[in-house]
C-alpha cells in the first residue's frame, strides 16, 4: 500500500496512481491567517467600517473596535509579508442577491482603506446609515477631543446630532482649511475627512506607509461570500446572527486561487473538502482600547 500527502487542488485537478493495489492519500491543509471584524464593527445593512463597536454598552466591555483590527493586520503584513483576501459574510436574512453584494460592499469598504482609497472609500460610504455617524463623530469627540459628540447613537439625526456634524465640519475646515458642505447628512467630503482621522489614528500605531507597501493582494483581492459560510446555524434561513455578520482579512503564505470562480464562492478556503486550515490572529491588549462614556 502507498502513502501520498496531497493538497486539494492536487485531488481535484487529478492523480496519476497506479491501479491494482491500493493507495492511501492524507490530505495536506494549507495554513489560513484570519484576522476577523464581526458585525459590532458595521450597522445592519451597513458597509461603512465603524472605527470602535457601534453600541456605547461593546465599549464599555472593551469589544475591539474595526480600527484595532485593521491596525494588526498591517502589522501581520508587516511581519510575514503574505498574500492577502479581503472575505465578506452576512447572516441569511435577506436575499441571496442582496446579501452578496452587502458582504461583497463591506470587504470592498475594508479594502480601500487598507490600501489608502480615500476617494473610492468615501464614495462607498454615501450608503449610510444615522447611526454610522453618530458613531463616527461620538469616536472623533472622544479620540480627538473635538466637541462635536451628539449625545448617543440612536438612529434619531436631532439637533444635538446636527450640531454634532456642525461642530466636526468647522474643526475639519479650521484643521485642513476645507469648505464644509452644505448638507444635513454627510457627504463625500464629510467622509473624506473621517477617512483622514483614521488614518491618522492608525499611522499613529503602526508604520502605515511600509504596512500598505508590504500588502500583497490575491487575485481577486475582494470576495463576496453573502451568507453561505456561517459560523452558527448552517442552513437556517431568516437568521439573526452576529457572528455570521462579518469581515476576514485572511492571509496566506502562496497566492490562493481564484475563490470567485467557485461554487459558492469560497468552497474551497471555507468548505468542508477545503484546502486551507483557518487560524484566528488574535487581537492582543495592546490592540484594545476603551473608551469614556
Amino acid at each position: 500500500m502507498s502513502h501520498s500527502k496531497v493538497t486539494a487542488r492536487k485531488l481535484t485537478s487529478g492523480l496519476g496512481l497506479p491501479t491494482g493495489e491500493a493507495h492511501t492519500l492524507v490530505l495536506k491543509r494549507r495554513a489560513a491567517v484570519v484576522v476577523e471584524l464581526d458585525d459590532l464593527n458595521f450597522h445592519s445593512g451597513s458597509a461603512v467600517l465603524l472605527p470602535a463597536p457601534h453600541a456605547r454598552e461593546n465599549w464599555r466591555e472593551g469589544h475591539t473596535g474595526g480600527l484595532m483590527c485593521v491596525i494588526r493586520a498591517l502589522e501581520y503584513a508587516l511581519e510575514k509579508k503574505q498574500t492577502l483576501l479581503v472575505a465578506g459574510h452576512t447572516d441569511s436574512v435577506g436575499g441571496d442577491g442582496s446579501n452578496r453584494a452587502l458582504s461583497k460592499a463591506r470587504a470592498q469598504n475594508v479594502h480601500d482603506f487598507l490600501t489608502g482609497d480615500k476617494a473610492g472609500w468615501a464614495s462607498s460610504c454615501a450608503e449610510h446609515t444615522v447611526q454610522d455617524y453618530q458613531t463616527v463623530l461620538t469616536w472623533v469627540a472622544d479620540e480627538y477631543g473635538w466637541n462635536c459628540d451628539p449625545g448617543g447613537i440612536d438612529g434619531q439625526h436631532g439637533k444635538r446630532t446636527t450640531a454634532a456634524l456642525e461642530a466636526f465640519r468647522k474643526a475639519v475646515e479650521a484643521a485642513h482649511g476645507s469648505k464644509p458642505p452644505d448638507s444635513r447628512a454627510p457627504g463625500v467630503e464629510d467622509w473624506k475627512a473621517v477617512f483622514q482621522l483614521y488614518e491618522t489614528y492608525v499611522a499613529g500605531r503602526v508604520d502605515l506607509k511600509a504596512a500598505r507597501g508590504a500588502l500583497s493582494f490575491a487575485t481577486p483581492a475582494v470576495l463576496g461570500c453573502g451568507e453561505d459560510w456561517p459560523i452558527e446555524g448552517q442552513g437556517q434561513d431568516n437568521l439573526r446572527s452576529q457572528v455570521n455578520r462579518r469581515v476576514e482579512l485572511v492571509f496566506f503564505e502562496e497566492p490562493p486561487p481564484d475563490f470567485s470562480r467557485q461554487s459558492p464562492p469560497g468552497a474551497q478556503l471555507y468548505g468542508a473538502q477545503g484546502g486551507y486550515q483557518r487560524s484566528y490572529l488574535p487581537i492582543t491588549p495592546r490592540h484594545t482600547f476603551f473608551f469614556s462614556v
